[in-house]
């Protein structure tokens, strides 16, 4: 079965691929985003045809469902068969599971807050947060087609902001790494979550220390 991996999502670790050589061994190839990665094996296979197994081939196709194949064999949760039925489009598409945890997570920080519990940073830190966050490929939607759902969860969640605001907010979705709200927790000083995916090495719970403590 041939399985498809999005471009968008940075697997656990990076993007890294494990090349098969004839001699056994294997050439780590590693790359800064999906198609870099790509790019960098199909280079690797031309310059080295005389290394590589019988039947791997140097030509893009082969190098992007190698690749896939990779993945999609340790980490199947990223991956979609390509011969299953594709979805149209639609507002919160695949958020099923992630809404649940999001859910309990705003109902334990209204819990904290009303007990005075939560710490929050300061604006500028809540900033520098978010200014990463937007552009992590880890931000997706996670509204559901439940309107009454997606109201009540957003309004929570301004309960526990106590009325802080950014101005990027709107771009401001889920974090599918850790399972939060992503325009709650970058006020927290403990923004808390599953960690059920690898971050990226952009994350600022990663790369910067820093951001990360109050």
């Amino acid at each position: 079965m041939t399985f498809a991996l999005s471009s968008s999502v940075v697997p656990p670790g990076g993007f890294i691929y494990d090349q098969p050589l004839a001699d056994g061994s294997k050439m780590r190839i590693t790359g800064a985003s999906y198609d870099n990665i790509c790019e960098l094996i199909l280079k690797f296979r031309l310059a080295h045809l005389n290394l590589l197994v019988p039947g791997a081939q140097a030509t893009q196709e082969a190098v992007a469902g190698d690749y896939n194949q990779a993945i999609c064999s340790v980490y199947p949760w990223l991956c979609k068969p390509l011969d299953a039925p594709v979805p149209a489009p639609s507002a919160g598409q695949g958020a099923a599971t992630f809404v649940p945890l999001f859910s309990r997570m705003l109902e334990n920080l209204n819990q904290l807050k009303q007990a005075g519990q939560i710490p929050y940073v300061d604006q500028i830190t809540a900033q520098a947060r978010a200014n990463i966050c937007m552009h992590c490929p880890q931000n997706v939607q996670w509204e559901t087609n439940c309107g009454n759902c997606n109201q009540n969860l957003t309004a929570l969640s301004y309960q526990i902001r106590q009325g802080r605001r950014l101005g990027c907010d709107s771009a401001l979705r889920g974090c599918r790494a850790y399972g939060t709200a992503l325009s709650v927790s970058v006020w927290l000083g403990d923004p808390g979550g599953d960690g059920r995916y690898q971050p990226p090495s952009i994350c600022w719970r990663v790369r910067a220390p820093e951001l990360a403590t109050p």
